[in-house]
């Protein structure tokens, strides 16, 4: 199924760390599922958008970490703050 979405949600979403993260897990797949049939382009494209969408959460996340779950947190390798423990975030 394909969702279209409107410019505010594509705006919204990009801005959320949360989405980013589950986008880069998706690309870790596909590239783990090219690396397995031989596709090496793919599996380097997939990477390199990986790499760039983790980067782009990150940036989010370290605006004001005390925003995100622990598992944000964790997911991007940032230590875990006060703020996160209390929102009991997993």
């Amino acid at each position: 199924m394909n969702i279209i979405f409107t410019p505010g949600e594509s705006a919204a979403l990009a801005k959320n760390a949360e989405v980013l993260l589950a986008l880069a897990n998706q690309h870790d797949a596909w590239q783990s599922e090219a690396d397995s049939i031989g596709f090496e382009g793919s599996a380097q494209t997939h990477a390199a958008r990986r790499k760039e969408l983790r980067a782009a959460a990150l940036r989010i996340v370290q605006i004001d970490p005390d925003c995100w779950p622990e598992s944000v947190l964790r997911d991007l390798g940032l230590p875990i703050t006060p703020a996160a423990q209390a929102q009991g975030g997993a």
